[in-house]
């Protein structure tokens, strides 16, 4: 299990990174987050990895939320 500084660190972040640092969000939410994140990032014309499970932007996750 990584500690939230670990998390907050790496370049992208799983909607599991981000129910780790929000406990109280459930899974469904998180994922529906990342997504808006990743659209987000597209529109801004960043890179979106394709991959499984879906990542987004550790600096873009921080600001939606201001963490």
């Amino acid at each position: 299990m990584k500690t939230k500084d670990e998390i907050l660190n790496q370049p992208y972040l799983t909607a599991r990174d981000l129910k780790q640092l929000i406990p109280t969000m459930g899974i469904n939410k998180c994922i529906e987050c990342i997504k808006v994140a990743r659209e987000e990032m597209q529109s801004k014309g960043y890179y979106v990895p394709q991959t499984r499970p879906f990542v987004a932007l550790t600096k873009i996750i921080k600001k939606n939320f201001g963490i």
